[in-house]
């Protein structure tokens, strides 16, 4: 024959970092941190079955949610005086122009600071369209929504404190 077939398999490298913490700081407080990072992730490749042995079964082995090239991670950091909670997705080539990708970054947050004499709570989101340029370098246009509530206001508190209580303070950025 003129032709043959050649299959070429390619073992992935891990794409998966799972990581833990405790932190103990004079300023900060005690913390936790759980951190999940899933390289290589493919959020329209699903399990089979969501029953939860099928889902990490898959999830563990690259059978679900693997090989799209996006990137998810998931920050989780419970506090005594901080708490966040942060997804982000990445997708390289959001386009599928493959010869000159454009990346989409999505990002939401929750962080709750809790102050002395009151805290705050505030909601952040993220939109933003990444142009790599080289290896390591690329430009990219962000929008940023952050609303911020400030609540359970000790009497102590700043009288700018009171002033902003319970309103929903947003802050746009591009």
């Amino acid at each position: 024959p003129d032709s043959v077939d050649v299959r070429v398999q390619v073992p992935d490298p891990p794409t998966t970092e799972f990581s833990w913490g405790i932190a103990l700081g004079t300023g900060s407080g005690v913390s936790g941190r759980i951190s999940l990072v899933k390289n290589n992730a493919d959020l329209t490749r699903t399990p089979s079955d969501w029953s939860v042995s099928t889902f990490v079964e898959e999830f563990l082995e690259n059978r679900a949610f693997h090989g799209g090239g996006q990137t998810v991670s998931i920050l989780l950091q419970p506090g005594t005086q901080r708490s966040l909670f942060e997804l982000s997705i990445y997708e390289p080539d959001v386009f599928r122009r493959h010869e000159d990708p454009f990346g989409l970054r999505v990002l939401g947050a929750r962080r709750v600071d809790f102050e002395e004499t009151y805290t705050t709570d505030v909601l952040s989101a993220e939109l933003g369209l990444v142009k790599q340029l080289g290896f390591q370098s690329s430009a990219q246009l962000l929008f940023r929504q952050s609303t911020t509530e400030i609540e359970n206001i000790n009497p102590a508190a700043p009288g700018i404190v009171f002033a902003s209580e319970g309103n929903n303070n947003e802050i746009r950025e591009v």
